[in-house]
């Protein structure tokens, strides 16, 4: 009987390391570094299927999928993008539990990926935005100006899914146009339809049902959102 569980433990032993040694699966990219800077993609993934084909995107947007190799010997892996091409070869892979670390050169600077594996998808700052938000409050200066900004209680934009927005201002004035999230920060772009207006950039951050806004080249006011 003690043979059979010593066995037993081998096994499930082996079995662990086979599994986490595996390139298939759904990974989420923790870290990515060129040379000496930080690059990392928000809510990047990836998912390798057994039949060595993948899908890769960001949030609950896939933007990519593709066929992959992957060379367990010499523990060399290589994307083949149906969308792009790659010309920088191979990857050199390394496991360590249910991590993984892809490293190459791409002129002349190292590159390290770092990701992790999860059980679903990520979901990043541009899936959150969309919706139906009213201004509650706005500070300037650490002031609460909420009252004189925004008297009527009018304010409200609808982020849709469609990269458009509808914006009621606190005059009651409508301004639409459309939306998008940087890929490697959380700044959420407004272009008006209007051109003469200028590009409006605010970085995000949400807390609940709470969506804070701040103007990127303005560091003093603060517009805070509920979702209706």
């Amino acid at each position: 009987m003690k043979t059979r569980l010593i066995f037993l433990s081998i096994i499930l032993s082996v079995s662990g390391i086979i599994n986490a040694q595996s390139i298939t699966g759904l990974w989420a990219v923790d870290q990515v570094n060129v040379g000496d800077k930080k690059m990392t993609p928000i809510a990047k993934w990836f998912k390798y299927n057994t039949d060595n084909s993948y899908q890769a995107g960001n949030g609950w947007l896939q933007n990519d999928e593709g066929i992959y190799e992957y060379d367990k010997k010499e523990k060399e892996f290589l994307p083949k993008s149906r969308n792009s091409k790659d010309e920088y070869g191979a990857f050199k892979v390394e496991f360590s539990d249910n991590k993984m670390k892809w490293e190459r050169m791409e002129d002349g600077m190292k590159v390290i990926v770092s990701l992790s594996k999860i059980s679903n998808l990520p979901m990043s700052p541009k899936d959150t935005a969309i919706g139906n938000w009213q201004l509650i409050s706005v500070s300037k200066n650490h002031k609460d100006i909420t009252k004189s900004y925004n008297p009527k209680n009018k304010e409200v934009i609808f982020i849709r899914w469609t990269g458009t927005y509808r914006k009621t201002n606190p005059d009651t004035s409508k301004s639409n146009g459309y939306w998008y999230m940087n890929a490697h920060k959380p700044e959420l772009h407004l272009i008006d339809y209007n051109r003469a207006i200028d590009v409006q950039v605010f970085i995000v951050s949400f807390h609940d049902n709470m969506m804070t806004m701040k103007p990127k080249h303005t560091e003093n006011i603060t517009f805070t959102y509920k979702r209706k």
